[in-house]
């Protein structure tokens, strides 16, 4: 998906591109995939929610 944003961002106007969401398992919310927002750590990553809590992510592959 990150490739894809950013073939997007090189191609299209800031008005045409969509916005990139993981939807947090548990019901914690979606949250833009960007900078602050996603971090790696160890074998996932750490996401931080809207409210500033954060989750442990393992990529479902």
């Amino acid at each position: 998906g990150q490739a894809i944003m950013a073939a997007l961002r090189g191609r299209l106007s800031g008005i045409g591109i969509p916005t990139y969401v993981l939807d947090i398992p548990g019901g914690f919310g979606k949250v833009p995939i960007g900078p602050g927002y996603v971090q790696p750590s160890g074998d996932g990553y750490q996401i931080t929610d809207w409210q500033g809590r954060l989750h442990s992510y393992r990529d479902p592959d």
